[in-house]
This record gives C-alpha cells, structure tokens and sequence, in this order.
C-alpha cells in the first residue's frame, strides 16, 4: 500500500512540493503531445488515489504555460486534465473558456456543459474556485441566449414554438428590377 498524499488538508502545498521545479516537471507532468499524450505523473497519482494533489498539480502546469506564454499548450494540458477526471474548479473553469472561445452555438453549448459537470461535483463546497466556475457557467449562457432567435409566441400542428423572423416585413418592398430576378 503506497503513500496516500490526499489527507484532505493543503493539497495545493502537496501539489507544489509534489511538482517540484515547474521548468523541469511542467513536460512530464502530463504529456500533451506525442505517442504518451495524457500520461505523466499526473496519471500516476490519479491511479494510486492521491487526486486532489494531482488536481491542485496540473493547475500549477496549466497556470505555468500560461504564464510563459504558450497559451496553446496551457489549454491543451487543460483539456487533458478534464479528460483525466480532473474536476477541479480552475482545470473547468480553463478548459470551458478554450472550448467557449470559438463562439458558436455548438462551442459555448460545450463550455456550458462542462461548467454544469464540473458544478455537480460542487456539492455545498464554497470554495472561490466554484465561485469563479459558476461565473464561467454565467458567461457561455448569456452570449447562447444573444444568439437564439427569438420565439414568436405562435405554436405550429405539434405544439413546437414557432420562432419569428426579426425585422423583416411580411410585403417586402423591392429595390432591385426585376429583370435581375430569375423568372
């Protein structure tokens, strides 16, 4: 039986001496490329039960990326902690703002989702971690709201709401000749 590091008290002090040098530990901890992506210390310490250092760890990584200036590896390790059962409010919080930075429909609807998984693991817990992940939740909500069409408050045979179709008048008034027009 090995060494449990998740005693329930300073997992991020844990994390931090468990990481030791980032310029040295940050490649290893979790691989973001190659034929090893999704692997390194990070999984190891998943699988021996100590996930709340290795959680507290792999934001250390994402956070030392991202402050060396490669915000595509610090998204990219993100995206492999969350994959890796990471559900800890800043590994969330990061990965729901690269998958809502594309902006459509389809990205912020993926920011959401991971922000409402990630928020059931919350429980009554009020870290400012959950606080900050609720306000990430907020942000993809609203910009989904600005984008849907508005409802026109008939319904069709099935009982669907019918969306109206915005400034656009029902006898349109024709600018153009009509011999552009296709006969």
């Amino acid at each position: 039986m090995g060494l449990n590091l998740d005693i329930g008290l300073w997992p991020d002090y844990l994390a931090v001496a468990t990481l030791g040098d980032p310029d040295k530990a940050a490649l290893g901890f979790l691989r973001p490329t190659g034929k090893d992506a999704g692997t390194g210390v990070f999984t190891t310490l998943h699988r021996t039960g100590n996930q709340r250092v290795a959680d507290a760890a792999v934001w250390l990584v994402v956070e030392y990326w991202r402050t060396t200036g490669q915000a595509m590896r610090s998204g990219d390790i993100a995206r492999l902690g969350w994959h890796a059962d990471s559900r800890d409010p800043p590994i969330a919080d990061a990965y729901a703002g690269k998958l809502g930075a594309g902006g459509r429909e389809v990205d912020l609807q993926a920011a959401l989702d991971v922000c409402a998984t990630a928020l059931l693991t919350a429980g009554d817990r009020s870290h400012d971690g959950w606080s900050q992940l609720r306000s990430r939740r907020n942000q993809p909500a609203g910009r989904l709201a600005r984008l849907t069409v508005p409802l026109s408050g008939t319904y069709d045979a099935d009982g669907n709401p019918i969306p109206s179709r915005r400034h656009h008048p029902i006898t349109p008034k024709r600018t153009r000749p009509t011999r552009f027009l296709r006969r």
